[in-house]
Order: structure tokens, then sequence, then C-alpha cells
């Protein structure tokens, strides 16, 4: 339940805030948040990320829907029963890599709106999958590396 709920609400939050960018920050205006540090610039991006293959939606695709498929699957045969950190570390990266494919079918190009001074634009659905990533490694790290300190304690 907790996979499909962070899901659903990242996958929301992505699009309702795609769309918010959509209609009201052009592609040419930009909005200073914090100085230069934190814009939102609209950017509509041909490729992967920071903009490497562009022009190759069908690749594009068919990893992301590959990704989802997976994410299902390791949901469904192993994280189900595992700790909530693992439902919902995939929940956020199943609604990135959903965001971005309804961005790829739609339009061609995802939309990417948040930029720091330091780094490319980007959007809610590459930070929920950026989030979910370490979310898992913190469970992973925690997890076994409190079982490999046990067992060199008991030897």
């Amino acid at each position: 339940m907790t996979f499909a709920l962070v899901a659903c609400l990242a996958l929301f939050a992505d699009q309702l805030s795609k769309g918010l960018v959509r209609l009201f920050l052009p592609e040419s205006r930009v909005r200073h948040l914090v100085g230069d540090f934190l814009v939102l610039r609209q950017v509509r991006n041909p490729g992967a990320a920071f903009g490497i293959l562009p022009g190759e939606q069908w690749l594009f695709m068919t990893v992301s829907v590959l990704a989802v498929a997976a994410i299902v699957f390791i949901y469904m045969f192993w994280a189900r029963k595992s700790a909530v950190l693992y439902h919902v570390g995939l929940g956020l990266i199943c609604a990135g890599a959903l965001g971005n494919i309804i961005d790829r079918a739609a339009f061609s190009r995802v939309i990417d709106f948040i930029e720091f001074s330091f780094w490319p634009s980007f959007n809610l659905a590459d930070a929920a999958v950026v989030a979910g990533v370490v979310i898992i490694l913190y469970r992973l790290i925690k997890e076994y590396g409190l079982e490999r300190q046990s067992e060199s304690q008991g030897d």
C-alpha cells in the first residue's frame, strides 16, 4: 500500500508542477527564487539527463518502461515483505520514471524547470528518482552493514 501511495502522490506532484510551469512560466522567462542560485526556468529537454542523446525518444521510452516493469517486479516479489523504506524508495523511483514517460509521450521532451547555479535543470520526477535511490541505498547499507558488523563480532 505504501508503494502505491507514494508513487501516486509523487507522480501527481510531478505532473501538477510541470502543468503549472507550462501555464505560468513561458520558455523565455526566468523566475529568480534565491538570486541566481535557484531559479525556475522552463526547459524542454529532448535527451536524457543533462540533455545527452537528444532525439532518442524510443530508447528513453523503452528503458523507462522496462525500469518501471522491473521496479514493480522487485516490489511484488521481493520488497513487498520488506521494510517500509524500500516501499517508499521504489515508489519514488517508479513515479519519477512514469512522470518522465508521460512527458516524452505527450511532448517528445521532458519538462525541466528547477535550476541551481551549479547544476543543470531538473524536475520533481528527477528529484524523486534520486531520493528513491538514496533511500534504498541507506536502507541497504543499514541492513547489510549491521549484519556484517554482527557477523564480524561473532567471530
